[in-house]
């Protein structure tokens, strides 16, 4: 009796086992097959009993598993591709997927290679060019192109590129030094110290908006998305606005809210808004911290300070909020407290001999600073600690008056005032963030402080889309630079 092999998909092991069990089925006559030719394995015999049709297992196709081009991709070995064609390899006609052609450019070749687990089209150019945005361009460019400063990709954002560095950038003038601006990586809010008015300015520069009026004493800015937040340290010298909280919602060239009363003796020091803009935290002088709805524009008592253990003179004057938790600082005693969000508890993060009324947060640390003989140490700690978690880690020293504290992405930043009188200067440093490039190992001595910015006195600082703003004391002005 022959045997017979029909192939219907790739070859399976039981072909291997049905082939060379045929034989012995065929020339025995046992009872692997019944009175009727029909063998016991599901194979199908002739019916003078001379051939046997042994089965495979059925094509992917019937089982919906396919190639990108519809055809069975049980054909062919990873990583080739099962096209109309047969099997291919991944190349610049088929990249990642059947007919994909890798588009060329003039001075370079198309190239396909693996990529995150798949393939994907690239470029390799000649001599003296770089691929970037789909063509070879002279990497002479990246030295002044603010687009790609330094390398492809890398922009500016409102400054120039010179020698392949990002250079600082006016945001606005006439900005309110004693008040830290704040943005959310697209637009920054600040005060305008001559007319006593809240703007909101795009990060890039460009015209102010005014969104708030009688900003009287200000203390404190907030912006997250469209909402626009400013509070005020007031004597009552301007009825109406003293201690307040001023709510706004902007929207292009348009601004809305009101006016939140918070306690005329109870001056507001700082304000800060919860990640989707729609809480504000308010720290008053003294007593306690609000929630105010950035809908409804009205407050509730959050964390009353004065009721708090082993605080004799509180003072409150550094606030920092991440999705999960609200931060605040005891400078007289050298607490930093965390408060899980929406309602508690209260507990403490950290204690520190010399804290510094800055913080900062991101999605999973806290930042604070220390002061000990004129050397101000910037720490990272976790959010949530455990007895296995690492304690706090040196992120940066440097040496001066700090006068902020700011975290964006892959760097913690700070800026700070240096000399006094005539010859007081300031500068705006930086550190990479642990795992990020250019960062070394905060567990070995913390990161190394990157100087910015040096010149004038610097006053206040914000961070977001990639970049640092503060207020130059002497002029004013109100400052953007790029951050690595």
């Amino acid at each position: 009796m022959s045997i017979q092999r029909v192939f219907r998909g790739r070859v399976r092991s039981n072909f291997v086992l049905s082939a060379l069990l045929a034989p012995a089925v065929g020339c025995s006559g046992s009872n692997s097959a019944t009175n009727n030719g029909s063998p016991s394995d599901g194979g199908t015999a002739s019916a003078d009993g001379s051939q046997m049709l042994i089965p495979l297992e059925p094509p992917d196709s019937a089982t919906g598993s396919s190639g990108p081009d519809g055809s069975s991709a049980s054909a062919c070995l990873a990583p080739d591709l099962a096209c109309d064609a047969g099997c291919l390899t991944n190349d610049t006609l088929n990249c990642g997927a059947c007919g994909n052609v890798c588009p060329g450019a003039d001075g370079g070749a198309p190239t396909c290679a693996a990529s995150d687990g798949g393939y994907a089209c690239g470029l390799s150019c000649g001599s003296g060019l770089a691929a970037c945005g789909g063509a070879c361009v002279a990497t002479a460019t990246f030295q002044t192109d603010r687009n790609n400063c330094g390398s492809c990709g890398f922009s500016c954002i409102g400054g120039t590129c010179i020698a392949g560095a990002c250079q600082p950038w006016l945001i606005a003038n006439d900005a309110y030094r004693e008040v830290s601006p704040a943005t959310d990586g697209v637009n920054v809010a600040y005060i305008n110290g001559d007319d006593d008015v809240g703007y909101v300015v795009p990060l890039a520069g460009g015209t102010p908006l005014e969104v708030a009026n009688g900003v009287v004493d200000a203390s404190g800015v907030a912006i997250q998305g469209s909402a626009a937040d400013f509070v005020t340290w007031d004597q009552g010298d301007t009825p109406g606005t003293e201690n307040s909280l001023i709510q706004m919602s902007v929207s292009d060239q348009a601004a809305s809210g009101a006016t939140v009363m918070t306690g005329e003796n109870l001056p507001a020091l700082a304000v800060v808004l919860s990640k989707d803009g729609s809480t504000a935290y308010v720290e008053l002088s003294q007593d306690n911290i609000l929630a105010c709805s950035q809908q409804s524009h009205s407050c509730s008592s959050l964390v009353t300070i004065q009721g708090l253990t082993h605080v004799s003179t509180f003072l409150v004057n550094g606030l920092a909020v991440s999705t999960d938790y609200l931060f605040f600082t005891d400078v007289t005693n050298g607490n930093l407290w965390r408060y899980q969000l929406p309602a508690g508890p209260l507990t403490m993060a950290t204690t520190a001999s010399g804290l510094l009324p800055f913080l900062a947060a991101d999605s999973t640390y806290v930042y604070y600073a220390t002061n000990s003989g004129g050397m101000v140490s910037v720490f990272q700690t976790l959010q949530t600690s455990s007895a296995s978690s690492a304690g706090p880690q040196l992120m940066m020293s440097v040496s001066g008056t700090l006068t902020g504290l700011a975290v964006d992405g892959s760097n913690v930043s700070v800026s700070a005032t240096t000399g006094s009188g005539s010859s007081m200067g300031g500068f705006v440093a930086y550190a990479p963030l642990p795992g990020t490039a250019g960062a070394a190992d905060a567990g070995a001595g913390g990161g190394v402080a990157t100087m910015l910015y040096q010149g004038d006195p610097v006053a206040g600082l914000a961070a977001g889309g990639g970049a640092v703003v503060w207020v130059d004391e002497t002029t004013e002005g109100m400052y953007g630079q790029r951050l690595p």
